[in-house]
């Protein structure tokens, strides 16, 4: 079901670019800055993106794994994480989705935002779990690739940032904005989805 709504998302997104073009020549460049975003693709990608170089750099450590404790918290870790990670990409699709063809998703956005901070809370505390069985939980990279995660589910706790970016875009009117909302969300989940991709390879090596 997720990869049949995350298709139909992108389907979407293709089949409005030729009108999002056509609004571009007609909205002047005044009008579109007046129309700011709270949430930056960045800010949606840099969690996985950083988790996922981390990973790549226990994978030796991680497949190598001999039956253990540490073994079996890991790889508990890593089925919880690719659970976690999988609920936080239908919750993309959703909001991909209701962009496309629900006017009253600005009334709601705000629940929308916090649904999506408490399966990230979960997503957290598993990879804390994580480099806690592996010993590297201080380590720098770690460090800052669990800051990005932080920073992003806290600022979708507060409701606020990913309703006031629904709201001006449904709000503006304009396609392409709209349309812009979509993609930074659709390139988000696309990395969320290659460290699952990843997380679930590393998982049945040790399986």
């Amino acid at each position: 079901d997720k990869v049949n709504r995350m298709t139909i998302s992108r389907r979407w997104l293709v089949s409005l670019s030729a009108s999002a073009l056509l609004a571009l020549a007609l909205v002047n460049g005044a009008a579109r800055a007046q129309v700011s975003m709270e949430l930056s693709e960045g800010t949606l990608k840099a969690p996985w993106e950083k988790h996922l170089t981390v990973l790549k750099s226990l994978g030796q450590t991680i497949t190598g794994l001999e039956e253990s404790k540490t073994k079996a918290a890991v790889v508990d870790a890593l089925f919880f994480l690719e659970s976690g990670i999988s609920e936080y990409e239908s919750k993309v699709a959703e909001v991909i989705d209701r962009l496309a063809g629900d006017p009253q998703f600005a009334y709601v956005a705000g629940d929308v935002s916090f649904e999506m901070s408490k399966v990230l809370d979960r997503v957290y505390a598993q990879f804390d779990n994580l480099y806690n069985a592996l010993e590297v939980s201080q380590r720098e990279d770690v460090l800052a690739a669990q800051q990005a995660l932080d920073d992003l589910r806290k600022l979708l706790r507060m409701k606020r940032p990913f309703d006031v970016d629904v709201v001006n875009a449904l709000g503006s009117g304009i396609p392409q904005i709209i349309i812009g909302l979509a993609e930074r969300w659709w390139h988000g989940e696309e990395k969320a989805a290659l460290t699952r991709e990843y997380i679930a390879t590393l998982r049945k090596q040790l399986d």
